[in-house]
């Protein structure tokens, strides 16, 4: 049994990103993530969104975060396809076997039992779309490939699986680049 969270800590698979050791990032990281959450789905013009905000979060977490931010992501290509979805999944927990050898190629045979929470998934269109939110401070798109690419081909494995999905696409959110990755 393995978490997606183990597999993309692995050194076999990508770099432990370094958000995961710094607290203070992490915690807006995390706020970023809980926002976008529970943060009804629908158009948001900057002051509907900051009134919304001051409605979920505290003063001094809405301090922590930069609206226009939030603001670019909902205004996004991504989003418009999200507002015209079928159907939207908000943290979905997904449980999944892969063979060992993906894992580790030094195991021939088995499965493992991998566990992630994609922060979002929604259809559109016969097209299920994977959405992951970064908020790693980086300079490039390319880092977060390297990065995240193992994680989202694991999720994208999930999702064929579970909802016998036949076209998924891979979408990675960067929060400071204000940016739309599709992998």
């Amino acid at each position: 049994y393995l978490s997606v969270s183990d597999i993309k800590q692995s050194k076999q698979f990508i770099k432990v990103p370094s958000f995961i050791t710094n607290k203070s990032s992490t915690k807006i990281g995390t706020l970023y993530h809980k926002i976008l959450e529970v943060l009804p789905i629908k158009r948001y013009t900057y002051e509907s969104l900051k009134e919304k905000l001051e409605q979920l979060i505290n003063k001094d977490e809405l301090k922590l975060i930069d609206l226009n931010k939030i603001l670019s992501y909902l205004n996004s290509n991504i989003y418009n396809l999200l507002l015209k979805s079928d159907k939207i999944y908000k943290e979905k927990e997904v449980s999944f076997m892969i063979n060992s050898s993906l894992y580790d190629e030094n195991l021939k045979e088995g499965q493992i039992l991998i566990t992630g929470i994609i922060d979002l998934m929604f259809k559109y269109n016969d097209t299920y779309y994977i959405v992951d939110y970064k908020t790693d401070d980086i300079k490039d798109a390319n880092e977060l490939v390297i990065r995240y690419k193992k994680q989202l081909d694991l999720y994208e494995i999930a999702v064929k699986n579970i909802f016998n999905a036949d076209k998924v696409k891979k979408i990675i959110y960067s929060i400071k680049l204000n940016e739309i990755i599709e992998l």
